[in-house]
C-alpha cells in the first residue's frame, strides 16, 4: 500500500536571457510545467514577466543575467497524485541545473521564502 502524500506548495522562477530568448522558449517551458502540473492534478498559475527581487529581495543573483523572469504557482491538494519531491525531481530532470549561457532556467524558490509569495488564490 502506498504511503499518503501530503498536500504540498512549490513556486519557480523561470528565467530568459533576453526577450529573443523569452519569446522562442517561454511558450515550451510553459507548456511543459503546466502539462506537468495538469497530469498530476495539480493546483498553478503561471505569472508571466515578473520582477522577482520585488519578491524575494536580496535573494535573486541571476536577474543581470536572465532578464525576463516568469513565476510558476503550484499547489496539491487532498490525496496528491504526485508528491513535491516526485515532482521537482521530473523539473530537474527536463530544465537541469542551469549553466552560464543557457537560454532558459528554472528554478524552485526556497521552501522558508512561500510566505513571500502566497497563492494567489
Amino acid at each position: 500500500m502506498d504511503k499518503d502524500i501530503k498536500p504540498w506548495e512549490m513556486r519557480y522562477v523561470v528565467r530568459y536571457a533576453g526577450s529573443l530568448a523569452a519569446s522562442e522558449y517561454r511558450p515550451l517551458a510553459r507548456n511543459i510545467l503546466e502539462s506537468l502540473a495538469r497530469l498530476k492534478e495539480v493546483q498553478y498559475v503561471w505569472v508571466q514577466n515578473v520582477r522577482i527581487t520585488d519578491y524575494l529581495e536580496g535573494t535573486d543573483t541571476l536577474s543581470d543575467l536572465y532578464t525576463h523572469t516568469d513565476l510558476l504557482y503550484l499547489r496539491a491538494q487532498q490525496h496528491p497524485a504526485i508528491s513535491r519531491t516526485q515532482f521537482h525531481q521530473i523539473v530537474d530532470a527536463v530544465f537541469p541545473e542551469h549553466q552560464l549561457g543557457t537560454p532558459v532556467t528554472v528554478d524552485r524558490i526556497a521552501q522558508h521564502l512561500l510566505k513571500r509569495l502566497p497563492f494567489p488564490f
